[in-house]
């Protein structure tokens, strides 16, 4: 952790990106946090409060959980943005992309806008590999989308 913080400040201006940030900034004390974490959490804490006001260190943590996430954590981020799952059209947009990628031209069903609600973009990517496999060697038909 030590070295982490050392290298963004000795290399500003800096970013400290955490994906899936509750994997290691977990909130202390829960049940499935063990004493390892909570080691992290409080030396990551530590880092961040020593680091010098006019410092040009940026800590971006992005995570599926935020309920997970430490109190004390969450404190220290300066503001947060939550980022939607794809409407109808996006859904449809990039449902289109990627059954492109995997097999040009394809026609896609209308519907499958509607059929995808509460799909994101990775969840997409892989209902069009579904389908594509559904349909290999040929391409998708209609019910291999239903299916997918």
């Amino acid at each position: 952790m030590r070295e982490v913080w050392n290298q963004a400040r000795n290399n500003q201006p800096a970013v400290i990106f955490l994906d899936e940030c509750e994997g290691i900034l977990g909130r202390r004390g829960a049940a499935e946090t063990d004493v390892i974490s909570t080691d992290i959490v409080q030396a990551f804490l530590a880092e961040w409060d020593g680091i010098a006001p006019n410092a040009r260190v940026w800590v971006i943590g992005a995570t599926n959980r935020r309920d997970m996430l430490d109190d004390a954590i969450l404190s220290r981020f300066g503001w947060e943005m939550a980022i939607a799952l794809p409407g109808a059209a996006e859904r449809a947009r990039i449902f289109r992309q990627e059954m492109e990628a995997v097999f040009a031209g394809s026609v896609i069903p209308e519907e499958m806008a509607s059929l995808t609600q509460g799909m994101s973009g990775r969840d997409l990517r892989h209902l069009a590999s579904q389908v594509r496999t559904l349909a290999y060697p040929n391409a998708p038909a209609r019910e291999h989308y239903l299916d997918g």
